[in-house]
């Protein structure tokens, strides 16, 4: 059969939101799935695709192609909220002394799709400057370290996406989450 273009999903609300927060939820849920069964089918993107419907019916896609393959949750949230931010700015709404943000366009429906998927045994993982230089910081500061706490941020994510994955397929989906 011919091999996977695109894997996806995405979510309708029960009602109309311009809640940031329970926005950002049902995305962080949707990247979870998809990576999920990107792991599981042994691929992993180089495209990440928002998708927002809004309460007028109108739909808006936005895509970000990344310098690296991926199938972390972490990374696809992290890309899915700058999206989010470009496809539906916020106002920050101050109300008894509250701080609350809301997006300018109430949403109906969110998702996500990874695309431009590759063979993850193609792809080989190479951390950010971020990570190189987190572990530089830390190894000055204390050369001993065993080598589980040596490991980058990224790493790290990826082998408890990994458990996580592990204790979903005994378990049932539900079973366990991470946080972010």
């Amino acid at each position: 059969h011919a091999p996977e273009k695109s894997i996806g999903t995405e979510r309708t609300l029960d009602a109309d939101t311009t809640d940031e927060n329970a926005v950002k939820q049902l995305l962080q849920q949707c990247c979870s799935e998809v990576t999920q069964q990107l792991r599981k089918r042994k691929l992993m993107a180089r495209t990440i695709t928002l998708k927002l419907r809004f309460s007028d019916l109108h739909y808006v896609t936005r895509s970000s192609t990344l310098q690296n393959a991926t199938d972390s949750t972490h990374e696809f949230y992290e890309h899915v909220v700058v999206l989010l931010s470009k496809a539906n700015p916020t106002v920050h709404n101050y109300i008894l002394g509250g701080n609350n943000t809301k997006l300018l366009s109430a949403v109906r429906l969110a998702g996500v799709t990874a695309n431009n998927l590759v063979q993850a045994n193609k792809v080989s993982l190479q951390p950010s400057i971020n990570d190189i230089m987190e572990e530089n910081t830390r190894e000055s500061k204390n050369p001993t370290q065993n080598s589980m706490s040596a490991m980058n941020k990224n790493t790290r994510l990826r082998h408890a996406e990994h458990a996580l994955d592990a204790v979903r397929k005994k378990y049932g989906d539900n079973a366990a989450h991470i946080g972010l």
